[in-house]
């Protein structure tokens, strides 16, 4: 039995989990709406894929530099600089054309990485090596219970609201939900010239990527692993927040059963998380990658077998679980074999590698998906993540 003393969690901790649950549920709210109201504007699929795929490729390129100016510069000044740029990019939304819509997706992707790389570092350095499981479970269930929730959230909002007004509302969300994260953040101040001139330094000395990539190699082969399972994961969870909303509106679904559905990608992540993280400390990292292994693959088999919503729906909630029963034995790997000064990088490269992922599935969807429906979509992600349990295996025991 774990004692009260090993699995508390402090105040800083515990409000870095909720802060994370509020701006995924900012996030889903976006998500579930933006491939619904492209498809409407631009009309052209395609090219709904690419301005998508914005979001991706912003995400690519400042993650590692963010990940350097964490470590360097500070945690709370690069959460804070992110969550003002986000902000204010929030209202080219307003914009209906190809051009304005792509930027959008590119800065929101850009601030928002900035955000959860601060966070996930932050929060690895408010939790002990003892608690690291249970702290990140309830972290991440809190995240995915914002997912969850998001897509419900916007679909009730678009069966009574027009576009305009949703976005507007949209905007008074984020806003009070960044006051919340500024405030609660730990630390102080908002950030200055000093801060910033750092930054710049940091990022020359570094030349942007090639430092922080040198001093990764440390890790070695486990790190392998970790970005292949990464990008399986990017892929699978932007080709489905890409496409579901649009597949299952196009099939007569309906909006609510098609948030519903989509609901069922994340709310399993809500009761596992932390009940992965109590009981990683008990089993071994290899031991929990099998379990996770057996119900990804298991999720993605069986909508190739029922093509159906059922069997969509018991694929995202299979995939879901299998995803958390891997990603928190792995944040466990990293509190215990990587240095608290690499945090900010490691971070930095893993979204590195989930968004090219993710820059590749929303133009897949764009290309080939209308034509072939989900099934597509799962038979890649299905060879993706085989591939990523196989590197783990390997990778991982021999550390």
């Amino acid at each position: 039995m774990i004692s009260k003393r090993r699995r508390g969690i402090g105040r800083k901790a515990k409000n870095l989990a909720v802060l994370a649950g509020l701006i995924t549920f900012v996030q889903a709210i976006l998500w579930y709406f933006l491939p619904i109201y492209f498809e409407d504007v631009l009309t052209d699929m395609l090219l709904v894929g690419m301005a998508i795929s914005g979001f991706s490729i912003a995400s690519l390129i400042v993650s590692l530099p963010a990940g350097d100016i964490i470590d360097k510069v500070g945690r709370r000044f690069t959460f804070v600089f992110g969550i003002l740029g986000f902000i204010l990019s929030i209202f080219l939304l307003f914009a209906g054309n190809f051009a304005f819509l792509f930027l959008f997706m590119f800065f929101f992707g850009a601030f928002t990485q900035i955000c959860s790389s601060a966070a996930d570092a932050s929060l690895l350095d408010n939790c002990t090596k003892k608690n690291v499981g249970w702290v990140v479970g309830i972290a991440d269930g809190l995240k995915q219970a914002g997912w969850a929730i998001g897509p419900l959230v916007a679909a009730g909002f678009l069966l009574f609201l027009n576009v305009p007004f949703f976005i507007s509302l949209t905007i008074l969300i984020i806003v009070a939900v960044s006051i919340l994260s500024i405030k609660f953040f730990p630390g102080k101040g908002l950030f200055g010239m000093k801060d910033l001139k750092k930054s710049k330094k940091a990022l020359i000395k570094d030349k942007l990527y090639f430092g922080e990539i040198k001093r990764l190699k440390i890790i070695g082969k486990p790190l392998i692993a970790i970005l292949l399972f990464s990008f399986a994961v990017g892929f699978w969870e932007y080709a489905i927040w890409t496409f579901e909303p649009i597949w299952t509106n196009a099939i007569g679904a309906g909006l609510l059963m098609g948030a519903t559905i989509l609901m069922l990608a994340s709310a399993p992540y809500v009761l596992f998380s932390p009940i992965t993280g109590k009981i990683a400390s008990k089993l071994s990292e290899t031991k929990m990658l099998a379990f996770g292994a057996a119900f990804t693959l298991l999720g993605q088999t069986v909508f190739l077998v029922e093509r159906s919503l059922l069997g969509l729906s018991v694929c995202f909630v299979l995939t879901a679980i299998g995803i958390t029963l891997i990603v928190i034995p792995l944040e466990i790997f990293i509190k215990r074999h990587v240095k608290g000064n690499l945090y900010g990088e490691l971070f930095g490269v893993d979204e590195m590698a989930y968004e090219v992922g993710g820059v590749i599935a929303p133009l897949s969807v764009g290309i080939v998906a209308l034509q072939s429906g989900m099934t597509s979509i799962i038979y890649v992600s299905f060879a993706l993540f085989i591939m990523a349990v196989a590197a783990l295996f390997i990778f991982l025991r021999k550390k």
